[in-house]
């Protein structure tokens, strides 16, 4: 860092101003003359972006995106940074990935937070499953755009998948490839995205012979399949001792497949029971929906340097974390991806 000396103190500066004419102007170098050679020995700090017509120099702080957010920027100049970010946390937590970056002058970034997440299936009664959790993620594209495709993803933090209507685990974003949702006693669950092929979804009840229900969709490129919808609302009676029990309900649906470089499906609808159905002998079970895959993680290892990698969830102790990846609780989908670029320390 620059400075001048004042009053015996030495004090920094990060930009200089000449006088000129009566208008002060900002210096964008500053060149000694020693033995007859010019050196180069100050310049603003250039390492940072242009979002918007604004310059955010990283020398004042990281630049975060988190929530459900697509920003589009220019680097500065060309530098290093170290890129770390979470994908959403449903049911459970979303995936970690990190990596350095070497940011390009003028050249197009995108970050994408909070999208991808597969969305959740329908029950009866309004009891649907839960929405996936969406990716994070950085694009890099060239001096005139950019886009979030396959082909210009730098980093990918999968989400995880979506919860049914009960307490069954979804699947969590991942690494390489996302976890597994939990089956229902009602519905199959879907499995996680890879980096190379999205997750299939979970079959429907086998309760199809007194209302079909559907399967979970499969996981794509940058999106977390559908959880399956329930079936329509019936009602049965069934005979216990001397009597009869009625019940209404619908019958559990898959949970949607994980997506690659994605976000994880949502989970299917579940059951809502009424009448005197603690007496079933099955028990509610009978009822519930599989849950939704978790989305994979990604590298590009052509571009990202070492030290770079991904895991389901880690990166708990990252200053600049905050709530980012946590999983929600209960059947609720979170908005707490994040992405975070910084320079090396």
């Amino acid at each position: 860092m620059p400075g001048i000396r004042d009053d015996g103190s030495w004090k920094e500066f990060e930009d200089i101003y000449v006088k000129n004419g009566g208008s002060w102007k900002e210096v964008t170098q500053v060149w000694q003359k020693n033995a007859g050679s010019w050196r180069l020995i100050w310049e603003p700090s250039k390492e940072g972006f242009n979002i918007g017509g604004t310059e955010v120099k990283l020398s004042d702080g990281s630049y975060i995106v988190s929530g459900t957010q697509d920003v589009t920027f220019q680097a500065l100049a060309d530098f290093e940074a170290d890129v770390v970010m979470w994908g959403s946390g449903a049911k459970t937590r979303g995936g970690y990935t990190y990596g350095r970056v070497n940011f390009k002058k003028d050249v197009y970034y995108k970050i994408r937070t909070g999208y991808g997440g597969g969305g959740a299936g329908a029950g009866y009664s309004g009891n649907s499953g839960g929405t996936g959790g969406g990716y994070a993620g950085l694009f890099e594209g060239s001096t005139s755009s950019v886009s979030a495709t396959q082909t210009q993803a730098l980093l990918i933090a999968g989400g995880s998948g979506g919860a049914n209507g009960t307490n069954n685990n979804a699947g969590g974003g991942g690494g390489s490839s996302g976890d597994d949702g939990t089956a229902g006693s009602g519905g199959g669950r879907g499995t996680g995205g890879t980096q190379t092929a999205g997750g299939s979804g979970g079959g429907r009840s086998f309760l199809s012979n007194l209302s079909p229900s559907t399967n979970g969709g499969p996981g794509s490129a940058l999106q977390g399949g559908s959880g399956g919808n329930g079936g329509a609302s019936y009602q049965s009676a069934e005979p216990y001792g001397s009597g009869l029990i009625y019940y209404t309900g619908s019958d559990g649906a898959g949970g949607g497949g994980g997506g690659y470089y994605g976000g994880g499906g949502g989970g299917g609808g579940s059951a809502f029971v009424t009448g005197n159905w603690s007496l079933y002998p099955w028990g509610t079970d009978i009822f519930t929906s599989g849950t939704g895959g978790g989305g994979s993680g990604y590298v590009n290892t052509s571009k990202v340097t070492a030290p770079s990698g991904t895991s389901s969830f880690s990166g708990a102790s990252d200053p600049n974390r905050g709530t980012a990846g946590n999983a929600s609780g209960g059947r609720g989908s979170a908005n707490n991806a994040r992405v975070v670029i910084r320079l090396p320390a």
